[in-house]
């Protein structure tokens, strides 16, 4: 008999522009497995998908009433360019579609459990130093989603060389370092961990997501496709408790 280690806690490290495709598999992890014990990591565009699956809130409404209705309002502005869906103006038709999902009372709740079970990887620049940080605190869902964009901030690409956060200017928590290996108890997931994708093609990969960014139906693709392919190496996930009682043989 072969005994598996339990696992502690899932890492996402970055997504190197295609966000979406992790969203499709944190959807299949959520549909799949018990995360009631589970923490979670991420680091630039992975800490997202980790924050939503910290919060406990379905992933596909989230998908749906938040980032599918954001990339669809901002494509309908004058003038939108690429590169505009980062500016301030979209940043915050995000913030607020995701803090509408949640009344008052449901955000004091949903902060308490992210605060017990999230942690977001910081790249902090200080005095021509830089400082590669955790932060596992935050006092609001507006307070936590400031924090993410700055984990995810690439300089110049976003806007300004760094963004402030709280005081502090950070850059993308992936630089130059990306999460360490936390060992057997967490499950990582990466651009790679389900594709064949060498490292310098990777760059390629970035470098060509920013221009379809932006598309509604590419986001959709990309979604299904996280999740497919999550389906497909169910094996990556052993150590996680399935969602699923096995039916008792009559």
């Amino acid at each position: 008999m072969i005994l598996h280690r339990i696992k502690k806690g899932i890492v996402f490290h970055g997504s190197g522009g295609l966000l979406y495709y992790y969203m499709g598999i944190a959807e299949y992890i959520q549909n799949n497995y018990d995360l009631t014990d589970i923490e979670f990591c991420g680091v630039s565009g992975g800490s997202i998908p980790a924050f939503i699956l910290s919060t406990e809130l379905p992933v596909k409404r989230i998908w749906e009433t938040c980032f599918l209705d954001w990339l669809t309002s901002m494509n309908k502005e004058d003038n939108f360019l690429i590169l505009s869906i980062f500016s301030e103006k979209s940043l915050k038709k995000l913030i607020n579609n995701l803090k509408n999902v949640l009344n008052e009372s449901e955000q004091a709740d949903v902060v308490r459990k992210i605060n017990q079970r999230l942690s977001i990887r910081m790249t902090r620049i200080a005095f021509f130093e830089i400082k590669q940080e955790y932060i596992n605190n935050w006092t609001s869902i507006e307070d936590l989603l400031e924090c993410i964009i700055a984990s995810c901030w690439i300089p110049g690409i976003f806007g300004s060389l760094t963004r402030n956060y709280k005081g502090n200017e950070y850059i993308d928590g992936g630089f130059p370092n990306s999460i360490e290996d936390r060992g057997d108890e967490w499950i990582k997931i990466k651009v790679n961990t389900f594709q064949n994708i060498p490292e310098d093609i990777k760059v390629l990969l970035f470098a060509s997501s920013l221009d379809t960014i932006n598309s509604p139906e590419i986001a959709e693709k990309l979604y299904n496709q996280g999740y497919k392919d999550a389906m497909k190496n169910a094996s990556h996930f052993i150590g996680l408790q399935s969602r699923h009682t096995p039916l008792a043989i009559c």
